[in-house]
This record gives C-alpha cells, structure tokens and sequence, in this order.
C-alpha cells in the first residue's frame, strides 16, 4: 500500500478510481450499480454515516443551492455544519465543507490515509463493484463530519437518488427539488421514471418536504411517501417582488433580488444573493426543510434564517465576476436550467448584446438545451472542457448550427473562448459563460479565481 503524503499524491490516488462524472456515465454500468460497495466501506470505518443528524436532498435543478442555503440558515443558527456536493468546480476540496468552508488539502491527505486500507479490502472481494471515485469521496465526506464534530450535515445526492453512494445516511428530513428531463440514459426517459429513482431518498416515517413538480412527477412520489408513511410537506410560496439591486460600482459587484417568502408567521423580506425567479422555490424548499427540523428539536428562528441565506455564497450559480462588461458564469447544464438562466438574464442585468460562450456534456439533449439560451445570443463562441464527458466544440457547432441568429466561432479551450468574448464584448454588453459546471470551473480558472 503505498503511503500518501501530501495533497497531489491524495489527488492522483482518487483519481485512479472510475470517476463517472468526468468520464460519463454508461447504462450498462447502471444495470450493476447498487449500494453494497460504499456500505462496505463505511462499514470499514465504523459507520460514521450513523453519528449524523443528516438534511439529504435531491432533485434535478437547484438542490445544490437550496442545499448551500439551508447549510448557510443552520450554521448561522450556531450548529456546526457539514455540506457535501458534487461535482466541483476547481477543487475536490469543494465537495466536503465543514463550517460554510472546503477542506484543507492536509484534511484531505488525512481522510484518504483513513480510507485507504478499507479501499483496498473492499476492492480485493469479488462480491462487489471496485469502488469508484464518487464512493470514495462520499466515504471521505461522512467521515469527515463524524470526525468533525458536526451537528447537521447537509447532503446533496450525486445523481438519482435511489442507488447514490449518499442514499445510505439515515436522515431526519429529506427534501426534492424540481424534477425534470435529465441523465435519461441512465434514470429513464419519462418523468415518472426520474421521479420513481429520485423518491428512493425517502425513508419510512422520515418527513419530506417537496419542492414543486409536474403532476406526472408528484404522484410517484408521493406513492412513494405513502407506502414508507412518511409525512409530505409541501414547500411554502417565494416570489420576487422587484428588480435586482447592484452594490455601488465595483469590479467584482454583489448582486441581491428582492423576495418575500411566505411562512406560517407571516411574510418574510430577504434579499437573496442567488438571482433568478427559480431561485425563490430552492430558498422556500429550504425553509420547509428547516421548519421540519425545528419540529425535531432544533431550533433556527427566522430571524437567523434570513441572515444566513441572506449572506450564502454559492460560487458558479449566476455568479456576477465583473462589470462593464458583465461577466456571468453560470453551471446551467441542461434544458431547463438554461431556460432558467435566460429568464435571468432578461430580468436581472440591463446590457446591450449577450456574447455566449457555451460548452456542453455530450450525454446531454444538446439541440434541446441550447435552443432556450439561443435567441437571446447575439454573438456565440462554442468551447469545451477539458474532460471526457465534454462534446468536442466542432461536434457541438454541428449539433446546434441552425440555432444561432449569428455564425458561431469555434474554441478549443475555455480560456481561448473566453479571451475571444472579451475582444467581442464591448462595455454595455455581458458575457456569459454556461453550458456545463467543468466549463465554468475552467473559465474560473483562466480568470485566476481560487477555491471559495
């Protein structure tokens, strides 16, 4: 067993392990895929899953946020807080937050030389699927808040629900946020299908709080519910009730959308730092999901409620980097939160031209997906990441060419996409970069911001 020693070493020892996310996930790896592997290693480490008081989301758009702002709400309440997401955006640091903040790098060194030993037992069975990346690193989240000390750990499921490496914990609530079309090769072509793999986090006698959905959607799971009798909370009502407010000029501006959220003590002003209409049902997912918690025992009244999402920080969701000309990135990845992110667009930054820079996954509906951002581009570069999952910038040029009201321009990397948007754009105008959260994470990196 080779000893690791410091964080590169840790780094290049994980990425060993199939990593689905960057790869692409495959349907004939899904029909073998089951729960057995990462039961046996967090059985290896004394079940650190078991020590949690566990908030698991899923969903296909905005359980990450509303996961960031229900971690921002408790830990502003005075709990020591644990956040475990996936992917990331620069860092795998980023996936394990204890306190609103990733992990150090010797953590990181730290949980891979506790896990290590247990890997190599559980990979030498031949009863069960090698461990992959994915597993490992949730493996390494539970064990790190265990470890930690945490109170409430807030854990985002990676994809589906039902067979994810997270779908182990033992929660007090769980929450689903707004399903869509999404991973239909591996989830199933209908929303039914999604929703039935989605519904596989909740837990017999475990309360659910339920974001909006299409009633397709909302009778699997609440089906679901009712067989496990689990009690069904429906998600109060947000809305947004003015234009987005700006910080005085600035290079990096803070930008806030005006909201009030409905609760059972009356109407609620916030002013919400992740834009957009869509937004408003991740913020009123996550107060159900408080309100369930309170009803436990814990207590987070709304005064701290409000000061915590009201200072959440979630980086490559609508993140406004610069002005004169805007500059947006955004982790919208499929048809929907493309949609969404457009909406935005209209709503919250007056510009005069839209340059797109846009790269996307190839397991995706790429022509369905673009067509929702593509009559507000006025100039489009197509780019891609540097990952396997990425569709080659010349193959997605071919893909969605009829889409575009101007001829795109074709870039072989995210740094030469976004150097040729800032020679296009002039000062009235807003670049946004989308298409895929490894493209966003690229872009980051050309602009030289660091792990947040």
């Amino acid at each position: 067993m080779t000893t690791i020693r410091n964080f590169e070493q840790a780094r290049e020892y994980l990425h060993s392990f199939v990593d689905f996310e960057r790869r692409g996930f495959r349907r004939h790896f899904a029909d073998l895929v089951n729960l057995d592997t990462i039961r046996a290693l967090l059985e290896g480490l004394g079940n650190p899953q078991e020590r949690l008081a566990v908030l698991h989301l899923a969903g296909t758009k905005g359980k990450g946020s509303t996961a960031a702002l229900a971690e921002a709400a408790l830990r502003e309440a005075g709990y020591r807080t644990g956040l475990y997401t996936s992917p990331h955006l620069l860092s795998m640091r980023e996936r394990i937050r204890l306190e609103g903040k990733p992990i150090s790098e010797r953590r990181v060194v730290q949980l891979v030389r506790a896990v290590q030993p247990v890997v190599e037992a559980v990979g030498s069975r031949e009863d069960l699927n090698p461990p992959t990346f994915f597993e490992l690193y949730t493996a390494m989240g539970f064990l790190a808040c265990a470890e930690g000390g945490v109170g409430v750990a807030v854990v985002e499921t990676g994809l589906g629900g039902r067979l994810d490496a997270t779908n182990v914990a033992s929660p007090r609530v769980t929450a689903i946020t707004t399903i869509g079309r999404d991973h239909t090769d591996i989830l199933g072509d209908t929303l039914e299908q999604i929703a039935r793999e989605k519904a596989g986090i909740i837990k017999p006698g475990v309360p659910l709080v339920l974001g909006a959905q299409a009633p397709e959607a909302r009778e699997v799971i609440l089906a679901r519910a009712r067989k496990l009798k689990a009690p069904v909370r429906e998600a109060p009502r947000a809305r947004v009730t003015g234009r987005p407010d700006v910080s005085p000029r600035s290079r990096q501006p803070v930008v806030t959308q005006p909201v009030v959220l409905s609760t059972g003590q009356g109407e609620v002003p916030i002013a919400l730092p992740l834009l957009g209409e869509h937004q408003t049902g991740n913020l009123a997912l996550a107060w159900g999901a408080i309100e369930e918690l309170n009803r436990q025992g814990f207590t987070i009244t709304r005064e701290q409620f409000v000061r915590g999402v009201e200072r959440v920080r979630w980086p490559g969701r609508f993140e406004v980097l610069e002005r004169r000309p805007w500059l947006v990135v955004d982790c919208a990845h499929n048809a929907p939160s493309l949609r969404a992110l457009a909406g935005t667009l209209r709503e919250s930054l007056p510009f005069e031209r839209l340059v797109l820079v846009l790269g996307m996954s190839a397991d995706k509906e790429i022509a369905e997906a673009a067509e929702e951002i593509a009559p507000l581009a006025d100039r489009v570069i197509l780019t891609q990441a540097m990952v396997h999952r990425a569709k080659w910038a010349s193959e997605l040029a071919r893909a969605t060419w009829p889409l575009w009201r101007t001829t795109p321009y074709v870039c072989w990397t995210v740094a030469e996409a976004l150097t040729r948007a800032r020679e296009i754009a002039a000062p009235e105008d807003c670049i946004c970069v989308t298409g895929s959260i490894f493209v966003v994470g690229e872009a980051l990196r050309a602009l030289g911001v660091g792990v947040r």
